[in-house]
């Protein structure tokens, strides 16, 4: 199943993340709706961190955000929308550690936000989408707290809020 499209029903949630309905995907802002994406966080053997630059049918083209990441579909688990979305962009499909969930205040709604985990194993991952997906870069994840720091806007608003849940797992 695709990601949704504007006109797919994606499930509107309370502020406790309890579905109350759907609504057409491009209106939830529109609505004030709340709803839920999951992102994951592919790393490789050495321990550094897949980051995707955008695309330019991105939302926020040309930053740099979560490996993988994406509105669930209406009903869809936030697993199986990771499972979803980690192929639909990079054609990966390991196993998946569930790191923890945030609510991020986003244009006046809340996006649930559950954050995986997943191992690189083997060759690099393939580009599914290049419209949504401009490049894909490995970095130390110290060096990404950095240059976080220093230059908030190279990233997408939500990964400094996914990035902090990332870190309060790491021993």
């Amino acid at each position: 199943m695709p990601a949704p499209v504007a006109s797919d029903p994606v499930d509107r949630v309370d502020d406790q993340d309890r579905a109350l309905g759907t609504v057409p995907r491009g209106e939830v802002y529109a609505l004030a709706a709340n709803f839920r994406t999951a992102h994951i966080f592919v790393t490789d053997d050495r321990g550094l961190l897949m980051l995707q630059r955008t695309g330019p049918a991105h939302r926020h083209p040309g930053l740099l955000g979560s490996s993988a990441a994406g509105y669930l579909h209406a009903g869809e688990s936030y697993e199986a929308g990771a499972r979803r979305r980690l192929a639909e962009e990079v054609d990966l499909h390991g196993p998946l550690a569930d790191v923890g969930k945030i609510a991020v205040p986003d244009r006046g709604v809340t996006k649930f936000v559950r954050l995986f985990r997943s191992p690189l194993a083997g060759a690099l991952p393939r580009i599914v989408d290049p419209g949504h997906v401009a490049g894909l870069e490995f970095h130390d994840v110290g060096d990404v707290e950095q240059r976080l720091a220093a230059e908030p806007e190279a990233f997408t608003p939500t990964f400094a809020r996914v990035l902090g849940l990332f870190l309060a797992e790491q021993p």
